[in-house]
């Protein structure tokens, strides 16, 4: 919809030129006074359209001028009224029609038109009863704010006066303004500034002072408005402030602060709205009509903290001396000895444990000692020949344990092709990234070790299919005789298990592969029995132990497992029915060089040392416990520091969680029962407390030496060595009395 509205002033001169005259009368009355007349007179227009219409009405001559010489009535142009509507097809043409009337008509005269529209140009025809009309137009575009328009139109009469050649010529000059943008309304505009707490961290039952500026950033006053603030809690939502403030300018701003004391501790979030009631939290509701209403809320993020306290409650109030007893700790030998980059000499830090190792192998004839030698295939990559320096280093070995008196047929160099040099003592399941701990798995890995066999080979296990097959254990137990009889420290138990021996049936099709392991009653691997090329064979023996030796959990169920893979790519799986584990301790107490030392970044050990003392520990516990004094079996993991202190925190627990289990089981043996909720009841009648917990790294292996008749604390573990990080790899069981 359009609509517009004009005026238009105008003067109009009459004038004849004398010159002209042709036998012209001096006493003419017309010209009595005067040969020019003159006048001023108004035209006024206005125009409506909507969509393609349009609707036009114009009134020339408003005021009638008088262009007689001589100012007589009959001079006077009569006043025009015109009116006519329009219908515009696109930008193509249009049409229209109209009327005009003046007092010298008898009725109104209608016309009609055509215009037409290109590029710029605009073409008119026009005709009534009297004339015939046309025009032709222009716009010129001057620039962004401005347009010039040159129309031209001529009349012709229809009427006699064209014989003479009468005609009226219009040129018309315009400049075209568009109207000046509408002045936007003005509004106020209120906002949040600076908003800051003295502190964004702070304990609870302090007071913090939160401090900020409202402002008027529009361009009109604002009237009386409120503000207030929410706290949001973890569980709750809270209105801590609420203020009103007056009228402000355009560019005023109010300091506005306050103290907040939050009663609940954790994470926060303060709002602060500007002209709001808060009565419809969270959305805001105010009565100030703004050029913005979305910058009326800012927010404030802070934490709140408990008061950190302590609490020490000690586990015994009284202690009662009544002796004093000091005792020294063996130092633990490591079969493993390291060596500098590129380097094959021994170093002079572990001829004390080579000679311990030389003075055993003296009381273990049965024994005898294999040393390979290992290179690091990081650190020296660029060594020329691996292999002799893989040779050196375990030659270099036998040399010093021949030296501190081991017989040289008891010790034996690896040959290099039986075993893989670069094998890597340490291979890290997680990325290493620190720089430190890339040169301590380094160090590690260049190393030589010491391994023990049987000077000859015993068997460990029979299998009695038949009753009349018990004498294989006769037969066993002579091939043990002699090694009994030289060894004194060794001690073997015996025990013996009712086995259920799966069945398999082959088909025609030849097996490919197949795979014999057992699994628990979760799915779990426990233990590979075999597996290779071929059909397997018919029988396989599981001593009741899992992959690293440890007897199995009594309290789950057991199934051996055949996964075959015949010649047509067909994958079979059968398993056994479920085997009844009655667990009877097998214990092998063998030589040992460490205390428990684990596999890197695992939870199982790689020495039999533990297991080969668990009876020692459960019969030391029954002791203690029978006593009648109060006990506390502490089962403690530790770590070397390589790795993360939270890694390391979780693999120390899982160590002493695995040992207590394999202790547990020990246990429940020795007293003769079968579950672990009777061995709870028999803890708890004893007063034996069992604390099972992992330290990291945080507990270095030190030992009690006796040095000049004093006893002094002597520190192993040193994790700047690889042979104490390897120490420091360790479970320790510690059983603590008191009255």
């Amino acid at each position: 919809v359009f609509f517009s509205a004009g005026a238009y002033g105008k003067f109009i001169l009459n004038r004849f030129d004398r010159a002209s005259f042709h036998r012209f009368d001096e006493g003419d009355p017309i010209f009595r006074s005067g040969y020019t007349s003159y006048a001023f007179s108004a035209d006024l227009g206005a125009e409506f359209s909507w969509k393609n219409f349009g609707l036009g009405l114009s009134i020339r001559d408003v005021n009638e001028p008088n262009l007689s010489f001589t100012s007589h009535p009959s001079g006077k142009l009569p006043m025009e009224v015109s009116a006519g509507i329009s219908y515009r097809f696109r930008d193509v043409f249009s049409i229209f029609t109209s009327a005009y009337h003046t007092k010298a008509l008898d009725k109104p005269v209608f016309s009609t038109g055509l215009e037409g529209y290109l590029s710029g140009f605009a073409l008119r025809a026009a005709t009534d009863v009297d004339n015939l009309g046309f025009g032709v137009g222009y716009i010129f575009e001057l620039g962004e704010f401005s347009r010039l328009g040159v129309d031209y139109a001529a009349i012709l009469p229809l009427t006699k006066l064209s014989k003479v050649g009468a005609s009226s010529h219009e040129l018309s000059v315009r400049l075209i303004f568009p109207p000046p943008p509408p002045k936007p309304k003005q509004f106020p505009d209120l906002t949040v500034l600076s908003a800051s707490l003295e502190e964004n961290r702070f304990v609870l039952g302090d007071s913090t002072r939160l401090s900020f500026v409202v402002a008027n950033i529009g361009d009109k006053k604002s009237g009386g408005f409120e503000v207030t603030s929410f706290l949001v809690s973890p569980d709750t939502v809270t209105r801590v402030f609420s203020t009103e403030l007056p009228l402000l300018s355009p560019g005023e701003r109010k300091q506005v602060s306050f103290l907040l004391s939050p009663d609940v501790e954790g994470e926060h979030r303060l709002i602060i709205n500007v002209d709001d009631t808060g009565e419809l939290f969270p959305e805001i509701s105010g009565s100030v009509t703004e050029s913005n209403e979305e910058n009326n809320s800012s927010f404030l993020n802070f934490s709140v903290f408990r008061e950190t306290t302590a609490r020490l409650e000690p586990l015994y109030s009284t202690l009662e001396l009544l002796d004093v007893s000091v005792l020294a700790d063996e130092a633990p030998v490591i079969p493993v000895v390291f060596f500098e980059k590129g380097d094959a000499d021994v170093p002079e830090r572990f001829f004390a444990s080579l000679k311990t190792v030389a003075e055993r192998i003296k009381h273990n004839p049965d024994i005898r000692l294999i040393i390979k030698g290992y290179i690091d295939p990081e650190s020296e990559q660029n060594v020329p020949d691996k292999m002799m320096l893989a040779s050196l280093r375990a030659e270099n070995i036998r040399s010093k344990l021949i030296e501190f008196g081991a017989s040289p047929s008891r010790i034996a160099v690896a040959q290099l092709d039986g075993y893989d040099i670069t094998k890597r003592r340490i291979a890290p399941k997680f990325a290493v990234s620190a720089e430190k701990d890339r040169r301590w798995i380094c160090e590690e890995n260049r190393r030589g070790e010491i391994v023990s066999e049987f000077v000859k080979s015993f068997p460990t296990s029979v299998v009695i299919e038949s009753p009349g097959e018990i004498s294989k254990f006769s037969e066993l137990f002579s091939t043990w005789k002699p090694l009994l009889s030289s060894n004194l420290d060794v001690q073997v138990l015996v025990g013996a298990n009712k086995g259920a021996s799966p069945s398999l049936t082959l088909g025609a099709v030849p097996i490919d592969t197949y795979f014999v392991n057992v699994v628990d009653d979760a799915g779990n691997l426990v233990k590979e029995l075999g597996g290779g090329e071929g059909t397997p064979p018919m029988s396989f023996v599981w001593d009741w132990t899992n992959r690293e030796g440890s007897i199995v959990n009594p309290e789950r169920r057991y199934f051996v497992k055949v996964e075959l893979t015949d010649s047509l790519g067909s994958h079979i799986q059968a398993l056994s029915p479920p085997l009844e584990v009655k667990t009877r301790a097998v214990t092998e107490k063998r030589e040992s060089w460490i205390i428990i030392q684990f596999v890197f970044d695992e939870v199982s050990s790689v020495s039999y040392f533990f297991d080969s003392r668990l009876e020692q520990f459960v019969q030391r516990l029954v002791e203690l416990a029978n006593s009648g004094k109060p006990l506390v079996v502490r089962v403690t993991g530790h770590t070397d520091k390589i790795g993360s202190p939270k890694h390391n925190r979780r693999l120390s627990a899982q160590r002493a969680e695995r040992k207590y289990e394999e202790f547990s089981y020990h246990l429940m043996h020795r007293l003769g029962i079968s579950r672990k909720s009777e061995l709870d009841r028999w803890l708890a009648d004893h007063n034996v407390k069992i604390e099972v917990r992992g330290v990291s790294s945080d507990d270095p292996l030190t030992v009690r030496v006796t040095k000049d008749g004093r006893v002094e604390e002597s520190l192993l573990g040193d994790d700047n060595l690889p042979e104490g990080r390897s120490m420091n790899r360790r479970v320790t069981i510690e059983f603590i009395t008191g009255e």
